[in-house]
């Protein structure tokens, strides 16, 4: 959605301001489970729970870790939510939220 690609925009805005760079590699699904499916205002919902190990962390211009850990990977737990409009023949959908267990969503 445009809310989420704003988001992302500024976090790129920000880091690049910072000097730093996001790396995230040797990404391994542990799971991928529909968690939701709704319609609600001429859209339709899809949230995923997502479990996965990845390597992640923030580098400086140089290289070097900042944070996080260039070495060990790190076990992460999201749901991500979908969208498109309802009857669409466009099988695209477009993320609307990610939040972690706990988080109340923001749509």
């Amino acid at each position: 959605t445009d809310r989420m690609w704003d988001q992302a925009k500024q976090q790129v805005k920000e880091l690049k301001e910072d000097e730093l760079r996001t790396v995230i590699k040797d990404i391994q699904f542990e799971s991928a489970e529909v968690d939701e499916i709704w319609q609600e205002s001429g859209q339709d919902w899809i949230t995923v729970h997502f479990i996965v190990h990845m390597i992640d962390h923030l580098c400086d211009i140089h290289g070097n870790v900042v944070e996080g850990d260039s070495d060990n990977s790190v076990q992460i737990e999201e749901y991500w939510t979908f969208i498109r409009p309802s009857g669409s023949p466009d099988p695209n959908w477009k993320l609307s939220a990610i939040q972690q267990p706990g988080e109340v969503a923001r749509n």
